[in-house]
């Protein structure tokens, strides 16, 4: 995986979604309960800062440790 300074965290989900096949639709599923607003918020861009719980969600639908987010721009 490239470098992911400089990514936001929404471009990082993208490229990871992308390597695992799955579609944001499958990830805002696998992401339940968290609401399908808090996942397409930070695909707009309107989300700038997501809760903790929900980014433990992506990252446990997504199968990768939360650092990989660790120097993504907000």
């Amino acid at each position: 995986m490239e470098k992911m300074i400089d990514m936001t965290i929404w471009e990082l989900i993208s490229i990871l979604l992308e390597e695992k096949n799955m579609t944001i639709y499958d990830l805002v599923k696998a992401v339940r309960p968290v609401s399908p607003s808090a996942v397409y918020g930070l695909r707009k861009g309107t989300t700038k800062n997501p809760r903790f719980t929900t980014m433990v969600k992506i990252t446990e639908a997504l199968d990768v440790s939360l650092d990989v987010f660790a120097d993504c721009k907000m």
